[in-house]
């Protein structure tokens, strides 16, 4: 799970920096804030989605109580 946030968070963050630095015309240094910021956020993301996603799963296929005394 850390592997793919990190590898997620990473690519976001260069795509994030490459169109900053070349499209909205930042510096250098803002440009490497940028990557870093970005990559962090769509790391802690990524690992938050992944981690609450078999929860969110697990809650679907339990049946309620009115199911299951139906």
């Amino acid at each position: 799970m850390a592997f793919v946030g990190i590898m997620v968070g990473s690519f976001f963050g260069l795509i994030s920096a490459a169109t900053g630095f070349a499209l909205f015309d930042l510096h250098l240094w803002q440009s490497l804030l940028l990557y870093s910021a970005s990559g962090v956020l769509f790391s802690v993301l990524t690992v938050l989605a992944l981690l609450l996603r078999p929860r969110i799963e697990g809650q679907k296929a339990e049946p309620t109580k009115a199911q299951a005394t139906a």
